[in-house]
């Protein structure tokens, strides 16, 4: 096999770097279309940008010109009607016939009143009265006098809007009311006739707080931006913008102000009919970046695939097998290949070797440390079970049962310990425990050891799913059972004439959280509020494990049971990362 490092043969030549050819290839493709294709890009676009918007201004402007002239002339008419209401608004009667007569000459308006800044509307074309001294839109307009125009509903038939246009009236500089007037919704629908094909798909009006104030036809509510606010959209200047209408079909809005500070139109344009896709400059503007996005692909292309995605894609599959079965090809390295390729290659290899030495003392040390671990397990074990044994001794030659008794529990807790040790050194991967494989080891040596000491026949059943756990976590674990275990197997009892029994439950509740429980038919109490004797011991070692572990842990009893309920987050593994 060659380890011949790139560097040493033709690292100088500067054609064999990648960059450099690539470069070539790429100036020699792109010289000639690129400075054409960027200038004369650049130009079109502007003003084909510039004359579109120009052009749907003016036609939206166009469109508009119908709700302009009625808008205006509704203002004007309601500035003249305010000379003469200063003169007649005192007399209620003669302000009603004049207006009355003005709306009989006047055709367009369907309304025409006088509002006092009181609210009480005395003087009207249609002789009602009507109050809007709580009407909030009328109380802003008093804090603000100005001219306004709303839409509202028309009284005889609410499904249907009209125009009113608020005018303030003034006498001396103070201000004393507003003339109104109503423009007829059949005025508001006569649109200038354009050409279908210079003709927005929609027209709405709207004014300064957003409220639509003429449409078209009931359709056009639809086309509305859905990602816009009309009154955000009158703070800005004239302009066109893309959006989605209410359906999500993507349209080119037109905004431009018809009545200044008052109303503004909103042009809806479909995108294949906009004007600059006749203007005769999208082809061309296209064609040269095209063009020399094609040219410079397929040299890319050639260069890429010839000079660096064949020899990577060689190397790459080296990589694969390496990282699969820890195999390096006894290939050459090829010289013609570029010299960052090579210097790749070269790279690998040696990293490759130096890893499968490191991953060998790696395995070396791993394997001494499992040995050392299971040698300690085994000898703590054996201890344990000698200690066990010279207890057994203890108990033969003591004469007192209290002493016998509290001897036993002590062994009992030492071979659970003994029982856990043994679990840990027989496992093949002492980073992992199986915690269900281990209750059930030691719940039977326990229900055996019971059994031999001459206690009650117990029916013992497990339900004990595989929980894999770290050993640090497994073990405090383990001897909580195992505790758990040992009390309930001393106070298992039963009524006369029924079978005492214990019953044991391992379950994984998900997101990481195991349940234990411990139940059993009730005997004898226990007393978990005694501190003294080795009930006390036991229920300290408990709540210490339980502490040890955070988990929560619960005593349930009723007349015919008695349960100890543990549950607790098992810590998550975390797989060591590997950097190859």
């Amino acid at each position: 096999m060659s380890t011949e490092h790139p560097e040493d043969t033709d690292a100088k030549g500067w054609f064999n770097r990648l960059s450099v050819r690539v470069a070539i290839f790429l100036s020699l493709a792109l010289l000639p279309l690129g400075l054409l294709a960027v200038l004369q890009t650049r130009d079109l676009s502007e003003e084909a940008r510039s004359r579109s918007e120009l052009s749907l201004l003016a036609l939206t402007n166009q469109a508009a010109s119908s709700e302009r002239q009625i808008i205006e002339r509704g203002l004007g008419a309601a500035e003249a009607l305010s000379v003469v209401l200063r003169m007649v608004r005192e007399n209620v009667d003669a302000c009603t016939t004049y207006l009355r007569e003005y709306l009989a000459s006047t055709p367009r308006y369907s309304y025409v009143g006088f509002v006092p800044v009181g609210g009480d509307v005395r003087c009207a074309s249609d002789g009602r009265f009507a109050t809007l001294a709580e009407d909030p839109f009328f109380q802003g307009l008093l804090e603000s006098p100005r001219q306004v125009v709303i839409s509202v509903a028309q009284k005889d038939d609410p499904s249907v809007s009209a125009v009113m246009v608020y005018n303030p009236v003034a006498v001396r500089g103070k201000l004393i009311g507003f003339a109104v007037l109503s423009v007829g919704v059949e005025q508001l629908q006569r649109g200038e006739d354009l050409g279908t094909q210079d003709r927005p798909v929609g027209l709405l009006t709207f004014n300064p707080d957003g409220q639509i104030l003429t449409l078209e036809s009931p359709d056009v509510a639809a086309e509305v931006p859905a990602g816009q606010n009309l009154g955000q959209l009158a703070k800005g200047g004239s302009r066109t913008f893309l959006d989605r209408n209410q359906r999500g079909e993507m349209r080119l809005y037109v905004h431009t102000e018809i009545v200044p500070d008052i109303a503004y139109a909103l042009g809806i344009w479909e995108l294949s009919d906009t004007p600059a896709s006749r203007f005769g400059v999208t082809i061309p503007a296209s064609l040269f970046p095209l063009l020399m996005w094609l040219a410079s692909l397929a040299v890319a292309i050639f260069a890429v695939h010839r000079l660096a995605a064949r020899p990577l894609h060689k190397l790459s599959a080296e990589m694969r097998r390496f990282a699969i079965d820890r195999k390096i090809g006894n290939r050459v390295l090829d010289r013609t290949r570029p010299y960052e390729i090579r210097q790749l290659e070269y790279s690998f290899r040696s990293m490759a070797y130096a890893l499968l030495n490191d991953e060998a003392r790696m395995e070396d040390a791993l394997r001494e440390k499992n040995v050392l671990l299971k040698e300690v397990y085994h000898r703590v074990k054996n201890n344990l079970q000698l200690i066990s044994s010279i207890m057994n001794m203890k108990i033969r030659k003591s004469h007192s049962p209290e002493t016998k008794a509290a001897i036993r529990r002590l062994q009992e807790r030492i071979l659970g310990m003994a029982t856990v040790h043994r679990s840990l050194y027989q496992s093949e991967d002492l980073s992992r425990t199986n915690v269900g494989e281990m209750l059930r080891e030691l719940f039977t040596q326990l229900a055996a050891a019971k059994k031999s000491q001459g206690g009650p026949k117990l029916r013992v059943t497990m339900d004990l799913d595989d929980i894999v756990m770290f050993p640090d976590q497994a073990v405090p674990f383990a001897l909580l059972a195992s505790e758990i275990a040992t009390n309930s197997l001393s106070f298992a009892g039963s009524a006369p004439g029924q079978e005492a029994w214990i019953s044991f439950a391992l379950k994984d509740q998900g997101d990481g959280v195991m349940r234990f429980e411990c139940r059993n038919s009730l005997g004898l109490k226990p007393e978990p509020e005694s501190e003294d004797g080795d009930l006390g011991l036991g229920l300290q070692l408990i709540k210490a494990f339980s502490t040890q572990l955070s988990a929560d842990c619960s005593f349930e009893e009723s007349p015919e049971e008695y349960a100890v309920i543990v549950s607790f987050k098992v810590q998550e593994f975390r797989p060591e990362s590997r950097d190859y």
